[in-house]
């Protein structure tokens, strides 16, 4: 058993899980990978469709540049994701009050505020991971949370920290991503996401030795690598290079132009104004002003706007 595993650069990896059984996958991450075969390997386990889970999301929303990531004209979604009144309180605390909000098919919403607005509680309702205190949510009309297994194996979910395994390689990770979620020739695709996001020189290297930006973009090709109907981005750029943000943004924009509802929660509002079709702007778990990034910014910022919402609130409020 390990139970924790101290990183190189700026991060800690703390886990608690077996590794035993797990072998290492000796083969090159830039060139098409020959069929090898390690203890986690299986064509018949790997080949079977899971129950409620279809082929990774086709080609099916055209989205034009804007700067530089492909964006997607705001419209009235008529598949996606939608949040009914999501409420989640801890003891007497509310982290998210009644939140409310669609995001398309084909859209990449943000979801934008200061640390411990309720982001990272309401990815994880979402995600399955907590079960939401009241209110509901549903991904294509099918209802979501803790139990609802066919929308959770549609979910990619990048969580805000943890999610590694320490004694996992890299290559290792995806190799069990494939397996649990029965992705067909999966090979090529992850040797594609570990060089788009430049870790195909650690293919090989344990989780517990990342820095904390490697870990991120590690977490990241993983949840990419199904083709989810939601992706779910978790403060994906926190620790993470401009060059690292730059491709991030570009995979996520891809994932959207397949069809996919990306879901991306962050702080940094220079990024989410060039990247999100819609952004929510929260604060204390609530929606304060959702729109685009152009018609919220205005004349100025989407900063300055965010800052003139919360003084407006403030004032409201005296």
């Amino acid at each position: 058993m390990v139970t924790s595993v101290r990183g190189r650069g700026d991060s800690q990896v703390c886990s608690t899980t077996s590794q035993a059984g797990v072998g290492r996958v000796q083969v090159s991450a830039r060139t098409t990978y020959a069929e090898r075969r390690s203890p986690l390997d299986s064509a018949s386990v790997v080949d079977r469709p899971v129950a409620g889970r279809g082929s990774p999301v086709a080609p099916a929303v055209d989205r034009p540049h804007r700067g530089a990531y492909p964006a997607q004209p705001s419209s009235e979604p008529a598949a996606g994701l939608a949040l009914a009144n999501l409420t989640r309180t801890f003891g007497t605390r509310t982290v998210v009050n009644g939140l409310t909000l669609t995001a398309g098919a084909g859209q990449v919403v943000g979801l934008l505020g200061s640390n411990g607005c309720g982001k990272s509680t309401t990815m994880k309702m979402l995600g399955g991971v907590l079960a939401a205190t009241s209110g509901t949510f549903t991904l294509d009309g099918a209802p979501g949370g803790v139990g609802a297994l066919g929308v959770k194996a549609r979910t990619g979910f990048i969580p805000d920290v943890g999610g590694l395994f320490p004694r996992l390689s890299a290559w290792e990770h995806l190799e069990l991503c494939a397996r649990l979620f029965a992705v067909p020739n999966w090979r090529m695709r992850g040797a594609g996401l570990l060089a788009d996001l430049d870790l195909d020189g650690a293919t090989h290297e344990r989780a517990g030795e990342f820095s904390h930006g490697m870990s991120r973009k590690l977490s990241a090709a993983i949840a990419l690598l199904p083709g989810p109907g939601l992706l779910l981005a978790d403060e994906p750029f926190d620790g993470v290079d401009q060059a690292g943000i730059d491709s991030l943004c570009t995979l996520f924009s891809g994932a959207a132009a397949r069809g996919a509802v990306v879901l991306v929660s962050t702080h940094l509002l220079g990024v989410a104004e060039s990247l999100c079709d819609q952004v929510h702007l929260v604060k204390a778990g609530s929606v304060l002003a959702a729109g685009t990034p152009a018609d919220l910014a205005g004349s100025g910022s989407l900063a300055g706007a965010y800052q003139r919402v919360l003084s407006a609130r403030q004032h409201a409020g005296r």
